[in-house]
This record gives C-alpha cells, sequence and structure tokens, in this order.
C-alpha cells in the first residue's frame, strides 16, 4: 500500500511537470478503495501525504533500530561464525580421520581375505600330508619285516602266536607281490628276505605236520583226539596250499595214507 501511495505521490510531481496520462488512473482509484488500510484512512478524512511520511519515519525508525540491533549483536554474530567455522574445520578432520579409517579397514578386509586363503592353503596341506602319512605307514607296515617276526617264522614254536605270525607274513608277501608295489626300490629290496623266510616257514611247517601225522600210527593212539589237534592247524595247510602247492599235497598224501591204514 505505502508503495502504491508513493507511486501516486511520484505521479502527482510529475503531473506538474508534465501533460497528465490519465490511462490507468481510474483503476488505480478503483484498487486504493478497495484497500482496507486506504479505505479506512479517506473515510477518518487523513492526509494521504501526512500519513505516507508517517509510515516512512516509522519504516526509518523500525530500519534504524534493526541497525542498531545488528550493531549490537555483531561481536555475538562474529563468535557465532567463528564457531561455526572451528566446526566445519573439526568436521573436515574427522571427515578425513574417518576416510582414513575406512581405508584402513579394507586393508584389514584385505589381509584377513589373505590370511583365510592361507588358512585354507595350509588345511589342504595338512589334510594332504595326513593322507601321505597314512598311506606312508600302510606301505611301511606291509613291507617291513620286523626282527619278532622273523625270529618266530624262523626259530619260534609252532604255536598259535605261530599262526597269528604267519598270517602277517602272508599278507607282507601278497602285498609285495603286487604289480604297483614293485615300482618301489623298498618293495624290491624287501622282496628276497621275504622270499628266503617264505622258504623257510614252509620247510617247518611241512616237517611239523609229517610228525604230527606220523604220530597217529602210534599203537593205541586216540585218532579222533590227534585229529581235533591238527585241525588247531588248520591253516598251515592253508599256507603250503598258496606257497607250496606241491609240499601241501606231499602232506595231505601222506595224511589219507595214514588214515587208511
Amino acid at each position: 500500500v505505502l508503495r502504491d501511495i508513493s507511486s501516486l505521490q511520484l505521479s502527482s510531481a510529475l503531473y506538474a511537470a508534465t501533460d497528465i496520462d490519465f490511462e490507468g488512473v481510474d483503476e488505480d482509484l478503483e484498487k486504493f478503495q478497495k484497500d482496507d488500510i486506504v479505505s479506512a484512512a479517506l473515510s477518518k478524512g487523513v492526509d494521504l501525504r501526512h500519513y505516507s511520511r508517517q509510515i516512512e519515519e516509522e519504516l526509518n525508525q523500525v530500519e534504524e533500530a534493526s541497525i542498531q540491533d545488528y550493531l549490537r549483536e555483531a561481536d555475538s554474530l562474529a563468535d557465532l561464525h567463528t564457531q561455526v567455522q572451528q566446526c566445519d574445520d573439526i568436521l573436515e578432520r574427522m571427515e578425513q580421520m574417518l576416510s582414513g579409517f575406512q581405508n584402513h579397514l579394507g586393508s584389514i578386509s584385505g589381509e584377513i581375505k589373505h590370511l583365510q586363503e592361507q588358512s585354507l592353503s595350509m588345511n589342504v596341506k595338512l589334510t594332504n600330508r595326513k593322507t601321505a602319512e597314512k598311506q606312508l605307514k600302510e606301505f611301511v607296515d606291509h613291507v617291513v619285516l620286523e626282527p619278532q617276526l622273523i625270529e618266530s617264522i624262523s626259530t619260534g614254536t609252532i604255536d598259535e602266536v605261530y599262526i597269528d605270525n604267519l598270517v602277517t607274513l602272508n599278507r607282507k608277501i601278497r602285498f609285495l607281490e603286487d604289480e604297483t608295489t614293485l615300482v618301489f626300490k623298498a618293495a624290491r629290496d624287501e622282496l628276497p628276505i621275504v622270499e628266503t623266510l617264505r622258504a623257510k616257514a614252509v620247510g617247518r611247517i611241512r616237517e611239523f605236520l609229517v610228525v604230527k601225522i606220523s604220530s597217529l600210527r602210534k599203537p593205541k593212539t586216540n585218532i579222533h583226539f590227534k585229529q581235533e589237534m591238527l585241525l588247531k592247524y588248520k591253516y598251515l595247510h592253508t599256507f603250503l596250499c598258496e606257497h607250496a602247492p606241491d609240499v601241501a599235497a606231499e602232506v595231505r598224501t601222506a595224511y589219507v595214507q595214514t588214515m587208511n591204514r
């Protein structure tokens, strides 16, 4: 409204210096009449020029008061600006620190991944090593002839312990005679010793069984009891059948002839 009043005053001043252009005046007057403040002032007979100057003075006073308020608060505003700047600096340093922390976490993540890969590789190697150790132990158990086994087969008493050692010897012989085993030098080196021990076992078993069969010929011998005793040593004949078929046939013939007498 004040702007419209000022515009009206300016139009009045220009009217004195130039020709008056009445175009739009009716529209402006109609607009002013519809304004509540202007209508109230006109109804009370207020001088619009005086009223405009009063309003302008009040605006100048308000503007002056605002400037004074700003000047009084200038130091506080300066402090606030400094604090805001300090906060910006702190936030920037925190951003840099967090960025560095993020990069560090990325590096740690890479190291953890590397450690996981190393752990997986070590587990694979450990599994392979355990598998190799197991296979090596099985190979050694099948190939190596223990001194106790050699002594028992060569000179030990033929009894249940002897039969157990004979079973072990038979298992070693089968393993060493396998073509896949003979590719190893250790197996080839051990094979002659096993052959000698096998021949020794065949000779001792033949002699032992022949003596047992011959004892059946003695007068007043309890044949049934002797036969049961021979059944305890049936694996001896099984060993002969596998490793010395001719000797096994000889022992069987001797037994048949003895029982037919």
